[in-house]
């Protein structure tokens, strides 16, 4: 663990809800069978959830869970950092707002989005995301409108749609690492949705055969 002098807070137990601004911090790895809602809700602007490398985990419900790890929405500034998410839906799901930063997080086994990200004015970077997949038709490693720098995406896997890098608005999508995408139907290493988007210096390992496109 990291310091944690710059705390204002901790987490020892979820689901818990962030209503107070300030940097909110883990100690202790916590987990939950929930199968609907949100491990961690955020209800206010200019929070940081730091969780020191500590693991929010989610696999005790299933694959049908419908529950998220890390969950806001029409909020402003948002930060989530040193988080091992694993487990949910949507390992980080912040809804809209904007002004929000990802970074430096290790997400796992998540069912179908490991990072999902809306709103403006967005970064997501560093982040490594493994083993998406399980309970949906399209899955997503990343899945924002946000500049996307240097993350490693691992493992997206779906019975139809696989998506490892997916962007909205002009975004960025610079040094990522994309690898090992299963889609039955279809994939995408890196699929920008809007004109605007600037995607340089990644690198695409897809397996031979994959009907899909790299970027």
């Amino acid at each position: 663990a990291e310091s944690y002098d710059n705390c204002t807070d901790f987490i020892d137990s979820i689901p818990a809800v962030i209503s107070t601004q300030g940097v909110w911090c883990l100690r202790q790895d916590v987990a939950t069978s929930m199968t609907s809602g949100h491990a961690i809700r955020i209800t206010t602007n200019n929070v940081t959830i730091d969780c020191n490398h500590f693991k929010i985990g989610g696999l005790a419900a299933g694959d049908a869970s419908q529950a998220n790890g890390i969950y806001a929405s029409d909020r402003q500034n948002a930060t989530v950092r040193h988080c091992n998410v694993r487990g949910f839906r949507a390992g980080i799901r912040l809804l809209d707002g904007g002004g929000h930063l990802v970074e430096d997080n290790r997400l796992d086994n998540n069912l179908e989005n490991g990072i999902f990200v809306t709103g403006e004015n967005n970064l997501v970077q560093r982040n490594r995301v493994y083993d998406t997949g399980g309970n949906s038709s399209t899955v997503y490693g990343i899945n924002v409108t946000a500049d996307v720098i240097d993350n490693a995406v691992s493992g997206v896997f779906s019975a139809s749609i696989a998506r490892g890098i997916f962007v909205r608005g002009a975004s960025t999508v610079r040094n990522n690492r994309v690898r090992g995408l299963q889609g039955n139907s279809s994939v995408g290493g890196i699929m920008a949705y809007s004109s605007g988007s600037t995607i340089e210096g990644n690198h695409l390992a897809v397996p031979a055969g994959t009907n899909g496109t790299g970027i």
